[in-house]
């Protein structure tokens, strides 16, 4: 699975588990108030200070707060992307995980999509994140996702909805946007974008046609239950192991933060649980490119 991915997933997925651990104990971060509004505005000068720095410097260590927005607006990627194209030039990503390329600064960074909001839409997921621990068989999920990912491939425009535990590798891989992007583009041939913002009735159907489209396509169910079967109930005592959503509806076993379908973003797109539509529009929580 290595090979698939242009980054080390594993490694990502780990820190993610401890950062998302870190982010439960600080809660005024995931509501609007002055650390969340100071937060904001540290991020933005700090993006606005690395034109200062030299090409290929590693981007220094970030505290809880700043990486906190950053990554609020990595899981945001067409957002994300244009937001440092305006500022940076084209072609431009950063990317924590990556070393700086030259950069000429065009215009003040701003962000594009409210972060406040973004913050408050993120609590949820944080929170039914506290299920995975450094137990959870991560190769594993991490091959599910890349296996979501490749659906895409198939989805004809429909949203496109994870389960929890493989959102939780699109976020890990998504705070990573300059590989994300490779790596997505490699796969299914287009950019894939990621929108939390997608009401739950659009999950919840989005979700309906992954499960029947995953079904249709692989050898073992989307939803994992202790007969091996795809109803909705699902072996609780099987959560550490595997990482599997425990659920009773397609509202619990979807993630909670988005969907995904196909449209266009200046060139091929994907959406999953919000995406692009040929005007770059938000969508369902989902997948969209350039």
């Amino acid at each position: 699975m290595g090979s698939k991915f242009s980054v080390s997933l594993k490694t990502q997925v780990l820190e993610m588990i401890d950062f998302l651990t870190s982010i439960r104990n600080a809660p005024d971060l995931l509501v609007k108030g002055p650390r969340l509004k100071t937060a904001i505005d540290t991020y933005i000068a700090f993006m606005n200070s690395l034109s200062s720095l030299p090409k290929s410097k590693q981007i220094p260590p970030l505290d809880l707060d700043v990486k906190w927005i950053w990554y609020l607006h990595c899981v945001n990627p067409l957002s994300f992307q244009n937001d440092c194209k305006i500022a940076f030039g084209e072609n431009v990503i950063i990317d924590k995980s990556q070393k700086l390329p030259r950069l000429i600064q065009i215009t003040d960074f701003n962000p594009s999509i409210d972060l406040e909001s973004a913050a408050e839409r993120q609590a949820k997921f944080v929170q039914q994140c506290s299920k995975f621990t450094s137990r959870t068989n991560i190769n594993y999920i991490i091959h599910r996702y890349y296996l979501f990912i490749d659906l895409m491939r198939f989805s004809k425009g429909q949203m496109l909805v994870p389960t929890l535990e493989i959102d939780l590798v699109w976020h890990s891989h998504l705070f990573c946007p300059k590989v994300y992007k490779k790596d997505v583009i490699k796969i299914t041939g287009r950019m894939i974008n990621h929108d939390d913002s997608v009401e739950s009735d659009n999950l919840n159907h989005g979700f309906a046609f992954t499960q029947e489209l995953w079904n249709s396509r692989r050898r073992f169910p989307y939803i994992r239950t202790r007969h091996g079967s795809a109803s909705t109930v699902v072996d609780f005592d099987h959560i550490p192991e595997t990482g599997d959503l425990p659920c009773d509806n397609y509202a619990d076993c979807a993630s909670s933060t988005w969907g995904a379908n196909c449209g266009s973003f200046g060139g091929p797109v994907a959406s999953c649980g919000g995406g692009g539509d040929g005007d770059g529009g938000g969508g369902c929580g989902g997948c969209g490119g350039d």
